[in-house]
């Protein structure tokens, strides 16, 4: 992997500034890969949880809610649901496509 002296001094002002998160290295981040997305906003997430949990209240899912969950899928995508007070609901996969089974919805 190459890295160039540009990245290096990158890398090296977000150590320094103890702002890993919500520092103007992240927002920067943040809102260039919107726009190379061609999204309105973006928002850095520290992991895939914390990302779908983002997700999940963006979309103001909550008490109350049931959230369809594949059977058989790493469990982040049921403990986040359970984080934002929503109830998981799992649906078995299809066995050759390994997707969700439409007649169990």
């Amino acid at each position: 992997m190459f890295i160039n002296d540009e990245m290096r001094e990158v890398v090296s002002d977000v150590l320094d500034s103890g702002r890993w998160i919500k520092g103007p290295h992240s927002k920067a981040f943040g809102a260039e890969w919107a726009a190379y997305c061609g999204a309105l906003a973006g928002t850095p997430c520290s992991n895939g949880s914390t990302a779908l949990i983002a997700a999940l209240r963006l979309l103001y899912v909550g008490h109350g809610d049931e959230v369809i969950v594949p059977s058989h899928t790493f469990i982040a995508s049921a403990t986040c649901i359970d984080q934002v007070g929503a109830t998981p609901v799992f649906v078995d996969v299809e066995e050759d496509y390994h997707t969700l089974c439409p007649d169990e919805v």
